[in-house]
């Protein structure tokens, strides 16, 4: 399973990444934490409009870096059919 690391980049390029991956397998891993959470699941929402039969499981969960707590997303599609 590939997987997408969403940071500060243009969303574009996310896109293009996710749609790339999925030409090769058919699931794909897009995480992200803190506020690119947003960007993270906008990219999943675009990619979604391209898949056949989406399937999607989302995780939520939080990480701790440095004192702080950090919340993170980690978003599983899978092309079913």
């Amino acid at each position: 399973m590939e997987q997408i690391f969403v940071g500060n980049k243009d969303i574009s390029k996310y896109i293009t990444a996710c749609l790339t991956a999925l030409q090769k397998e058919k699931e794909l891993k897009i995480s992200a934490r803190g506020r690119n959470i947003k960007r993270a699941v906008d990219v999943e929402e675009i990619v979604k409009r391209y898949m056949k039969k989406p399937e999607v499981t989302v995780e939520l969960g939080t990480d701790k870096i440095n004192d702080r707590f950090v919340s993170t997303i980690d978003i599983v599609m899978k092309e079913t059919g």
